[in-house]
């Protein structure tokens, strides 16, 4: 027979909540196994709920262990989502609707769109306005916007800065420049050469 040691007496009775003689004759019977001693006790009906942990095998209870862990967990709320954390979930998504829908009218209300040519900003109009004009009459908006890049004009947005808008203006420098290089490749191509002139001019 094991030997059994007054802390497993002890330990016993904390788990188990029965007097030390009993605690020491349910090790005595079985050997010094703390688990099988408690299965014992709850066979005979000795067990009984402590402050600390509690052992038992009966339907529904926590899986007996060693050191107060045998408690049976707390029940998992079975309300399904959206009526207690649902709630919250359409709170933080309304806010988050909330916060976009600002966002938007700041941009609407504070960014503009700006004309420039030879280095100095001829033209600024909100970005609102830029939008309606667009959707009364967008060829013909696009149209006059497209002919001004030939004669120097450069587009960019300017004001409350939102994602995207360094993307957008890098795009406009590109059309600038890119229109740039047409316009100064085709002027050289019809303006003749000082040197062309002069060879010109001694033939005659």
């Amino acid at each position: 027979m094991a030997e059994i040691t007054q802390w497993q007496v002890e330990r016993l009775c904390a788990q188990t909540g029965v007097p030390e003689p009993a605690a020491r004759s349910a090790l005595e019977q079985t050997n010094g196994d703390l688990l099988a001693a408690v299965l014992l006790l709850e066979k005979v009906g000795q067990t009984r709920r402590t402050s600390g942990g509690y052992y038992s095998t009966a339907t529904g209870a926590g899986e007996p262990s060693i050191g107060g862990a045998g408690e049976a967990a707390p029940p998992t709320s079975s309300s399904p989502k959206g009526e207690d954390g649902g709630g919250t979930g359409n709170a933080k998504t309304a806010w988050n609707w909330t916060a976009f829908f600002k966002q938007v009218l700041d941009v609407l209300l504070n960014l503009r769109w700006e004309v420039w040519r030879e280095g100095k900003r001829t033209m600024a109009i909100p970005i609102l306005l830029m939008l309606i004009l667009l959707c009364i009459r967008a060829p013909l908006v696009l149209i006059i916007l497209f002919v001004c890049l030939f004669f120097g004009c450069r587009y960019r947005l300017a004001g409350v800065a939102f994602p995207g808008m360094d993307a957008i203006n890098s795009f406009l420098d590109g059309a600038y420049a890119l229109i740039s290089d047409l316009v100064g490749e085709a002027k050289s191509k019809h303006t003749p050469s000082k040197q062309d002139g002069g060879d010109k001019g001694g033939t005659h």
